[in-house]
């Protein structure tokens, strides 16, 4: 009986080369910008010389948090670089890296599932024409999946430091698009429907949550504090404390989920079950 981990290497290169293929899109001038990509430019070019968080109409924007606009203007101010060509860099990069996260992720179901999604994404034409843009769009697509794939990496291997670097990515891709609000949740629910210990994701959905708002919280105080309002949730600004004390109250809980249960995370999670994963996955190459 043929071994499927001797097709592996393979299936992985394909995935790589479907991902690189994507950056053929950074030899293709960028599409004329669009009311959109115009809007971001001015507003960041606006921020830098001292106007705040205002078009070029004087509108004050709050919609989205200003790294992109920042990202975009900074390297016009100070470099003197298209702001465009910036963000065509950064869209087709964020392509690639969208083509690879996919194959990853379906990977987990099975290899040749990872090889179908990475070239059905590569061959997706909404990819390759937002990546020869300067918006926003695939750029907060890539770090959301790169949240995804590591959370769930972090819950197989019950790594509290994972989970925080999962969280940082996912604030990070909030603060550009906050479309990626509701994919939070997502790997710490299918993780209750696997053999995951509730330990375990406690712990890695807490570590998730504290690197998350580390990340954003400074755009929230500051939209409360030029909108009155919570960011995307519309309540009053003050609503934020209580919000900030029930956040650190989970986090506290989740991180302290072992010793509640009366017994170490270690025991349930980490590196004794990987190791113990390894020598099993070792055991079936030699079969």
């Amino acid at each position: 009986m043929k071994n499927p981990h001797t097709d592996e290497p393979l299936l992985r290169a394909v995935i790589a080369l479907a991902a690189v293929a994507s950056l053929g899109i950074l030899l293709l001038p960028p599409f004329f910008a669009t009311p959109d990509e115009a809007k971001y430019i001015g507003l960041g070019l606006n921020i830098l010389d001292g106007r705040g968080l205002v078009t070029d109409f004087g509108a004050r924007f709050l919609n989205h948090s200003p790294v992109w606009p920042l990202l975009l203007a900074g390297p016009q101010r100070f470099l003197g670089i298209d702001p465009l060509a910036v963000g065509h860099i950064l869209n087709a990069l964020a392509a690639s890296a969208t083509i690879a996260l996919t194959g990853a992720l379906a990977w987990r179901i099975r290899p040749a599932a990872g090889v179908v999604a990475a070239i059905a994404m590569l061959g997706f034409p909404y990819l390759a024409e937002n990546a020869r843009t300067a918006g926003l769009d695939l750029p907060a697509t890539a770090l959301t999946l790169a949240f995804l794939w590591l959370a769930l990496r972090a819950l197989d291997r019950g790594s509290v430091r994972d989970g925080m670097l999962a969280g940082v990515l996912f604030g990070l891709g909030f603060l550009v698009k906050e479309t990626a609000l509701p994919f939070f949740p997502v790997p710490f629910l299918v993780a209750l429907l696997a053999p995951v210990p509730i330990v375990a994701v406690a712990r890695v959905g807490a570590a998730s949550l504290a690197g998350a708002a580390l990340t954003t919280a400074w755009w929230f105080v500051l939209h409360g504090m030029l909108g009155g309002t919570v960011y995307r949730l519309g309540a009053p600004a003050w609503t934020l404390l209580p919000i900030g004390i029930v956040a650190v109250i989970a986090i506290a809980l989740g991180l302290s989920a072992g010793r509640l249960a009366g017994r170490p995370g270690a025991a349930v999670c980490g590196e004794p079950q990987e190791r113990s994963s390894r020598r099993a996955a070792s055991e079936l190459r030699r079969r």
